[in-house]
């Protein structure tokens, strides 16, 4: 192994398909290739490993909500949190699993948008302090200079662009500044119980934002906040669902409990069961054993019944259309929107 040469350097790729990693070994994620003749700034070396000056193209993924648009200039963001990571982007591996810290970022600090939105993350260019990883066999000193538009070097500030910054799209900067309106809304409407949640004004305001054609930025950023209202809309009907289904479980139960309380009137030695009642074929021969339905004795259902355990290997058909007592767990059944009767032990009841 050639030992450690005096860096920072100009290193050039001495192989083609280079992998450019997240990190000093193959257990890191691969984040792009350089090719023979390719120059690098090598920063420093670890066992074997060249930490290099990301190459034109490497790009990192901050959380979408630490970030803040220019007016100014939409395509620069502004940082709007203390302690935010950048981490290593790659086109082979999603924003939640990129998982190596480039940098950490401080509330006023500027990025530069590449202009996509993914998974709740912004892609950006490598914020002043990048750097990723090659081996180091495939790179040797070299008096080539830089090719033009790499990467700046670690802890250099991102020079300005040619011609000074461009030109502020008017229609664009004044609906971002709709947008951050209607996302204060958003936010507004979030901290609200679940069942307090009313996001149909909002939603009606983002989707004519998202169909403006000339909207750039603050379309896409409406069409990212119209996904998350719609993840919001589902766990408030998820949850609603629930609370029927609770209630409907607890109606279950006091018609069961006060069936219940009538047989054991009749016949105090009845207390161990869970439930008594007329037993009718309800389905059989499935994965989880055999189901029934329970009786009262106007006909009416009381709850669903599954043989489960050492009840499933019995033979039941003795015990259709008569009055049993089943020794089990009661449990909700969404299908029947009932209860379910998980029973052991199955009795004839006098």
């Amino acid at each position: 192994m050639e030992p450690n040469r005096p860096c920072p350097y100009t290193g050039e790729i001495t192989s083609n398909d280079v992998l450019v990693r997240s990190g000093p070994g193959t257990n890191y994620y691969q984040c792009g290739k350089l090719f023979q003749g390719d120059t690098v700034q090598v920063l420093s070396e670890q066992s074997g490993w060249s930490r290099i000056v990301p190459p034109t193209g490497s790009f990192c993924w901050v959380a979408m909500q630490y970030v803040g648009v220019n007016l100014q200039d939409p395509s620069m963001g502004i940082v709007t949190g203390d302690g935010v990571g950048a981490y290593v982007g790659s086109d082979l591996v999603p924003p939640m699993r990129s998982t190596e810290k480039q940098v950490v970022l401080r509330r006023g600090d500027k990025v530069k948008l590449l202009g996509q939105e993914t998974e709740d993350y912004l892609k950006i260019a490598c914020p002043s302090g990048s750097s990723l990883w090659v081996s180091s066999r495939f790179v040797r000193p070299t008096d080539k200079p830089m090719v033009p538009g790499a990467a700046v070097a670690a802890g250099q500030p991102i020079p300005p662009q040619v011609g000074g910054a461009p030109a502020e799209p008017p229609l664009e900067a004044q609906k971002l500044k709709e947008f951050y309106q209607l996302q204060e809304k958003f936010k507004a409407v979030l901290a609200r119980p679940l069942a307090e949640q009313d996001y149909t004004a909002i939603k009606k305001a983002l989707s004519d934002l998202a169909n403006i054609k000339d909207a750039g930025t603050a379309a896409r950023y409406a069409r990212h906040l119209l996904e998350r209202i719609a993840g919001c809309e589902l766990a408030k009907q998820v949850a609603k669902e629930v609370q029927q289904q609770d209630k409907q479980l607890a109606e279950i139960r006091t018609k069961i409990d006060k069936a219940r309380e009538r047989q054991l009137a009749q016949n105090p030695d009845l207390g161990r069961f869970c439930v008594i009642g007329k037993l009718k074929t309800f389905l059989s021969g499935g994965p989880q054993g055999k189901k029934y339905l329970v009786l009262d004795d106007t006909g009416r259902t009381i709850c669903g019944a599954e043989a489960v355990g050492a009840a499933a290997a019995l033979d039941l058909t003795g015990f259709m259309d008569q009055k049993v007592g089943l020794v089990g767990t009661i449990k909700p059944y969404p299908a029947i929107s009932g209860a379910m009767v998980e029973f052991t032990e199955i009795v004839k009841a006098p």
